[in-house]
């Protein structure tokens, strides 16, 4: 195991510091596009707007403190049962409450990755060690080498999939010997699917058909990314560890959920065409760029899986701060990804907006390669 390396110390921005970018190169942030949030391109859904507008009257009552209707739905959207549904004031909020639960001794987080993780974990002076993704394996999880990183010592490992920045990916049926292992071991896992909704035929490969089977594990979701709502500060896990389940509905406060944000969640998940319509716009742009960039020998372009690009510039004289900074002039933000540990190179990560934004990026980035 690798304990979590020391950050690199060029300036890097979050992918919500548009006010910080701003003001650094004294930028209108009006002027900035956004490739480093990770969120839908096709904005709120068009008929939750208008369903919000016609029922703004919600935030005059107390929302359902069961949310038993939300609940419904998010068991219809997930197939899976309503008794394993938990509520949060968006995903973080659950990984914090989830940490709290396991109060693990000993961390395991496959990374590089979000660092929310290992933020938390440390709270509870939990002992933190990485599984470090593979450059050579497209930072593609080997569950055999992740297996032999998790010994008896570890309580919780801790995977985003798709994983944020790399864009990897891991079928759930390639994670059996992970959760057997783990379940042996009375490990807990924590599965954060935030961009799984992003991903072809979603269901068919999510850790949620594992549920129903392990009672040792969490799979967490929400709606900033895929729902484009970030604002509604609603994340929801499933799990059919009874016992998590109280420990969770303790923490969270009474109506910490409020009537628009329930509201929203519901009819979100019942918009079909929104959903549909963002997979497949998603998925062809994914390809098209896939294409185009490919191509390109003086980058290497990582198998995408979710709504962004994770890719590495491969010529010396070429640094992801010199890319942040010759994009940002033409009013492109994207990410450096210098900041995150075990990225020993130049990466960069940036998601899809529309087309027309996408081509402007494309042409900014070829452009920078051949200058």
């Amino acid at each position: 195991m690798c304990k979590g390396e020391k950050m690199k110390t060029n300036i890097n921005f979050h992918g919500s510091d548009i006010e910080k970018v701003a003001k650094h190169y004294n930028i209108d942030k009006k002027d900035i596009r956004n490739y480093s949030g990770n969120v839908n391109p096709l904005g709120l859904s068009p008929y939750l707007e208008k369903k919000l507008i016609e029922n703004i009257h919600l935030v005059t009552s107390y929302p359902d403190p069961d949310y038993t209707e939300l609940k419904a739905n998010i068991s219809k959207y997930t197939n899976s049962d309503v008794q394993h549904v938990l509520l949060g004031n968006g995903s973080t909020e659950l990984i914090a409450h989830y940490i709290d639960y396991v109060n693990p001794k000993v961390t395991l987080i496959v990374g590089p990755t979000y660092s929310e993780y290992e933020k938390k974990a440390k709270t509870l002076h939990s002992e933190v060690h990485y599984y470090p993704l593979s450059e050579e394996n497209d930072f593609i999880v080997d569950i055999d080498k992740l297996i032999d990183h998790c010994t008896e010592r570890v309580d919780l490992v801790v995977l985003c999939n798709p994983n944020n920045p790399t864009a990897s990916f891991i079928e759930s049926e390639k994670l059996l010997p992970l959760f057997d292992h783990c379940k042996a071991n009375a490990t807990q896992i924590l599965i954060d699917e935030t961009y799984m909704d992003f991903v072809d035929d979603s269901l068919s490969v999510s850790a949620l058909s594992l549920v129903k089977i392990y009672d040792n594990c969490i799979v967490l979701r929400g709606f900033s990314k895929f729902f484009a709502a970030p604002g509604l500060r609603l994340g929801y896990g499933v799990t059919s560890d009874m016992n998590c389940h109280r420990s969770l509905e303790l923490q969270r406060h009474h109506w910490s959920i409020n009537s628009l944000a329930a509201f929203a969640g519901k009819e979100l998940m019942a918009d079909k065409y929104f959903i549909s319509n963002s997979i497949e716009f998603i998925h062809d742009e994914r390809e098209r760029i896939t294409a185009i960039l490919s191509s390109e020998p003086k980058i290497k372009l990582y198998p995408a899986n979710a709504n962004f690009f994770f890719l590495k510039l491969l010529d010396k004289d070429h640094s992801s701060a010199r890319l942040f900074e010759h994009l940002i002039k033409k009013g492109i933000m994207i990410r450096d990804s210098s900041s995150f540990p075990f990225l020993h190179g130049e990466f960069i990560r940036f998601c899809i907006l529309s087309k027309a934004d996408n081509d402007l990026l494309i042409n900014g980035l070829i452009e920078f390669l051949n200058a």
